[in-house]
């Protein structure tokens, strides 16, 4: 089986990066200690152990500092990296792979506000994706265009996920959910299957 993952930083990451700097704490509580402090007078560790301790905990920081920074222009969130992994990772590997037929498993729950990819905690909602209706368009009409090259645009589109956006204000034990974005994405998307070709302009 060939399996083609792309993970994709939420932009939560991606904004907070640049208020409060991230810091590892897996495994690093005691290696963290002991290079600022020290090696430990009671431990066993021999000034070898304790370098290596000292090393490997500069790494963690080092690598703290680089994840804290945010990357330039964004490229590693949000609609620029999704379209980075669509364009320079998902279409290379399926033309590769040549297929006879392409099945798409059409979720639109990574539309801006989509509850299905936000983060829930105390205080509201933190985006994790932020993609409009265009950007289902432009990829459903990437896909289309290897699927006319490989396999006589043989394409078949089922619905996942897709939940709406909470609305600004809800009336008290209200649990609606605005599902205006998620149609339009669904409705880029049918149209992309319909004309690939003219989709983009029909709605520009």
């Amino acid at each position: 089986m060939n399996i083609i993952n792309v993970p994709i930083v939420p932009l939560w990451k991606e904004h907070s990066a640049t208020v409060q700097p991230s810091i590892k704490t897996h495994n690093t509580r005691r290696k963290t200690r002991t290079s600022q402090e020290g090696p430990d007078e009671e431990s066993d560790t021999t000034p070898k152990d304790s370098s290596r301790t000292s090393d490997v905990g500069s790494e963690e920081g080092s690598t703290a500092a680089s994840n804290s920074s945010p990357r330039p222009g964004g490229l590693s969130s949000g609609r620029t990296a999704y379209r980075n992994a669509i364009q320079n990772r998902l279409l290379p590997a399926l033309r590769a792979f040549n297929p006879d037929l392409i099945l798409i498993s059409a979720g639109f729950d990574a539309a801006k506000g989509d509850v299905g990819n936000a983060r829930h905690e105390r205080g509201g909602e933190k985006v994790g994706l932020d993609l409009e209706p265009e950007d289902y368009a432009w990829t459903t009409r990437k896909i289309l265009e290897i699927a006319d090259i490989c396999c006589q645009g043989r394409v078949v589109s089922v619905l996942e996920g897709g939940y709406g956006r909470t609305p600004a204000a809800l009336p008290t034990g209200s649990s609606a959910l605005d599902r205006t974005l998620f149609a339009e994405c669904a409705i880029r998307h049918l149209h992309a299957m319909v004309d690939p070709y003219d989709t983009e302009q029909r709605f520009s």
